[in-house]
């Protein structure tokens, strides 16, 4: 009794000391917007409400982004990440303010129950549980919801490993299961990936290190990692086809891979995040205090066991960081290909914080002062990281994310499908003012307006990205005409003067500080029509005929295999083509074809999509490298393309048995010690 009122009384302090430190977003109107927040997670939130409450359904597909692309699989919108849950019921802002406290708030808590298990006392632990709370990695990280959402529940692994040395049950298999689907399902494969490693890595140590050659925490750490694939199979199977079929299934190239890496120069920012001119430096974020790092140093002397464990993981994760600027990185992507997936290497920085948190604790734990020290110390501590913490995010009133600007308002008031495309020149300039910013439609800016955008912010898929690429690479926008109007793009968004008869100007503001202008495309093309011929190609020799004069996209689509209907239409111009149905994972299209004839659509081919004609299956086929279309007879029809992926039913189908067998397992467990008589004294 004593330890849970003592355990409760920690998690009111410290849950009072994160609404005294968030106190400006939790009593006002003020948020935090910045960056990702505005341009990714506040729109995606947005769009999978509106599909869940609205219309009742599960946003497999985006339609809005990227000329279509799976959502759900994407891990990153957290579709089915039980936290996430709030953003379903409250307004963005609200839900997104909950979310940081209860992320935050469970850092600190799993992460001073840690150190308690470690034998640590309440005021050792209560330090370590505030570094890894507010340590600059988490809070310059509150605009990445996903990385939030993974990274705070590291410790919580930590602790039930930790548990497990000496005996594993199903109990703790089975809440390493859910704690390891949780993070899956928050949508930041990365982070855990370095987790699961730095947890390998103590069950090493337990192995080689510990006289008993302790296994039990590796075969916790095995059976509750395979539990948490099927609890997350929902989330983990769709999205490894959605990976198969993204640039990053490929691997990413060499200049992105090691973005963002880690430098000796940099090593000041875990006492001093402002040497840069901005005051969220995010790729580097590492920030511990001067306290809290000068207390980590002093545990190197620590013949502790576990404090060398915390320092090895340090000095790995500081080696991993470096990237570029380590001659050893590229050996090691070379050994581990699969690692190309990823990027940013300063990434690995959240291993570094949570070994400063928990070797700094057993530094405090072992100075030969008072209580009365080590609290104030602790205090010293609090307010060191409050003063500085309070600088990484800027906050605005939350109409930030509701209002709109004369760009935005332009667009919406046009006629009939089109999408939109923001230049890579111009989405490659700076911030200058936030609320401009968000106007020119950076990022998925445009998808609560339901706007269709032909880029966006997300992984691409592979198809779309080499068309894409041959786009950006086409020097200006007469020559990126032919590529544009083929992804229906009927408006361009530029932040320079375009001199040209096919591109009209319809929109600008010469007064505004970066004048982004409005430009018009009026040969784009529809998002369904007809094409009189086929033409089968080689994969390699596509883009290459599409970008020639030989191409007319009104005349002919481009298959990469000969379809099973080959008749060509004399004339598929006549045809006429009506989108009557467009409800996110179904598509419905009235046509009438005076002659047999190809339906392309210039939404993205996809594993998943199916397509029938009057409610007979037909086959769906790519079209012009990443396209869709379907061979349509002579005559009248209804063709509908519907997306209900087979990898979610499976994944949906292992996730609920499974979940079905763990309510099984602990009701069995319960009922056990239910009958288990009665000790009698």
């Amino acid at each position: 009794m004593k330890n849970k009122k003592s355990l409760a009384l920690v998690a009111l302090i410290g849950f009072a000391a994160l609404m005294i430190f968030f106190s400006d977003i939790v009593f006002t109107s003020q948020t935090f917007f910045i960056r990702d927040t505005l341009i990714q997670f506040f729109p995606w939130n947005f769009f999978k409400r509106a599909c869940v409450t609205a219309h009742g359904i599960i946003p497999f597909w985006n339609p809005f982004s990227h000329c279509g692309m799976p959502f759900a699989a994407a891990m990153q919108p957290a579709v089915y990440y039980p936290p996430g849950i709030i953003f379903y019921v409250l307004n963005f802002v609200s839900a997104y303010k909950i979310f940081i406290v209860f992320h935050i708030f469970i850092a600190f808590i799993s992460m001073f129950l840690l150190m308690r298990e470690s034998g640590l006392s309440e005021e050792a632990s209560f330090l370590s549980g505030l570094i890894f709370a507010f340590n600059g990695y988490i809070l310059t990280k509150l605009e990445f919801l996903s990385v939030l959402g993974t990274s705070v529940w590291m410790p919580a692994a930590f602790l039930i490993l930790m548990k497990s040395r000496e005996r594993t049950d199903s109990k703790r298999i089975t809440a390493l299961g859910l704690v390891l689907a949780f993070q899956f399902m928050a949508g930041h494969p990365q982070i855990l990936f370095y987790e699961l490693f730095a947890l390998l890595l103590y069950c090493a140590a337990l192995f080689f290190f510990t006289k008993q050659k302790q296994i039990k925490a590796f075969l916790t750490l095995a059976l509750g990692g395979i539990l948490a694939l099927m609890i997350s199979a929902v989330q983990f199977i769709p999205s490894m086809e959605f990976v198969l079929n993204s640039i990053r299934g490929r691997g990413l190239p060499g200049e992105i891979t090691m973005t963002n890496s880690f430098s000796f120069s940099m090593f000041a920012n875990f006492f001093n995040p402002f040497l840069k001119p901005t005051n969220n430096d995010w790729p580097y974020g590492c920030y511990v205090g001067m306290i809290a790092f000068l207390l980590f140093l002093f545990s190197v002397k620590s013949k502790v066991k576990i404090v060398k464990f915390y320092i090895t993981l340090f000095v790995i994760s500081i080696f991993l960081a470096l990237g570029g600027n380590n001659p050893v990185f590229a050996f090691v992507i070379r050994a581990f290909p699969f690692l190309k997936a990823f990027r940013y290497p300063a990434t690995i920085l959240y291993l570094s914080v949570f070994a400063v948190a928990g070797g700094a604790a057993y530094a405090l734990e072992a100075l030969r002062v008072s209580k009365k020290i080590k609290i104030l110390i602790v205090l010293a501590l609090m307010a060191e990281l409050f003063i500085t913490g309070q600088k990484f995010n800027d906050k605005l009133d939350k109409k930030i994310f509701t209002v709109y600007g004369d760009k935005i308002n332009f667009l919406r008031k046009q006629e009939g499908f089109f999408r939109y495309f923001v230049s890579p020149k111009t989405a490659q300039t700076g911030i200058y003012d936030w609320a401009e910013w968000k106007d020119s439609l950076q990022g998925d800016t445009g998808l609560p307006f339901g706007l269709y955008n032909a880029g966006g912010q997300n992984i691409e898929l592979t198809d779309y990205n080499d068309f894409a690429r041959r786009l950006y690479n086409a020097g200006n926008p007469d020559s990126a005409r032919k590529f544009l109007s083929i992804m229906s793009v009927r408006f361009l968004l530029t932040d320079y003067e375009i001199k040209s008869a096919d591109w009209q100007l319809r929109f600008e503001n010469p007064e505004a500080r970066n004048n982004v202008r409005i430009y018009e495309n009026k040969d784009f093309l529809p998002r369904v029509y007809f094409a009189a011929q086929a033409k089968i190609l080689p994969k390699d020799e596509i883009l290459d005929y599409m970008q020639s004069d030989a191409f007319d996209p009104r005349g002919e689509v481009i298959l990469q295999k000969q379809p099973p209907d080959t008749a060509d239409a004399d004339d598929g111009k006549k045809g006429k083509a009506v989108i009557t149905e467009d409800i996110i994972n179904k598509i419905s299209v009235t046509v009438y074809a005076p002659n047999d004839a190809w339906l392309v659509m210039t939404d993205s081919f996809y594993p998943g999509w199916k397509a029938s004609v009057n409610g007979k299956k037909t086959a769906l086929l790519k079209a012009n490298y990443f396209q869709r279309a379907v061979f349509v007879p002579q005559g009248s029809h209804i063709v509908n393309f519907s997306y209900r992926p087979r990898t979610f039913m499976a994944g949906f189908s292992i996730t609920f048995f499974s979940l079905i067998f763990l309510l099984y397992v602990r009701m069995k467990d319960a009922s056990r010690r239910l009958k288990k008589p009665a000790r009698v004294e």
